[in-house]
């Protein structure tokens, strides 16, 4: 994934499960390179759109990755494996899809991820891909049989609490 007009580039090694980030002048990496078990399937890092961290995925564990330094926290386990990951236009939710056919809404506050909302999906094969909608009210998930279903999201807190009842 090319950064800052093309300045940096992310790197990931599906094989060695290597993740690094190289200034493109130089061709040196920015920080030292970090490795993840190659036994565990690998998600690539997706940066934000500020291009300040990347979130990855290996097995079950969702990690976030500090592009200015290079320092990985570890942002949610689940009982399942993490298949795909997507960044809000804004960077403030990660739209996560995982093993289980349940897709994860969560909020991004720069350092951690907190859980807003969960569809578990009753499909018979697994969810391929997520996405958000333009407007992000909706999100669309596809599966391996052709399967498309839009479901209602709430974009902001304020606006799941101004639906809840009292």
């Amino acid at each position: 994934t090319w950064l800052d007009s093309g300045r940096r580039l992310l790197l990931q090694t599906q094989h060695s499960g290597k993740i690094s980030l190289i200034d493109t002048d130089s061709g040196k990496p920015i920080w030292p390179s970090i490795s993840h078990d190659e036994r565990f399937e690998l998600l690539p890092p997706i940066p934000n759109p500020s291009e300040t961290y990347a979130v990855f995925a290996s097995d079950n564990t969702l990690y976030g990755l500090n592009l200015h330094n290079g320092t990985e926290l570890i942002l949610a386990q689940i009982p399942d494996m993490f298949r795909g990951i997507q960044w809000n236009q804004a960077g403030s939710r990660v739209l996560t899809w995982d093993s289980g056919d349940v897709v994860r809404i969560w909020h991004w506050n720069e350092t951690e991820l907190s859980l807003i909302q969960i569809l578990e999906l009753r499909t018979r094969q697994s969810i391929l891909r997520a996405a958000y909608s333009p407007d992000e009210t909706g999100v669309m998930t596809a599966d391996a049989d052709g399967d498309v279903q839009i479901w209602h999201v709430w974009p902001t807190l304020e606006a799941l609490l101004e639906t809840a009842p009292n």
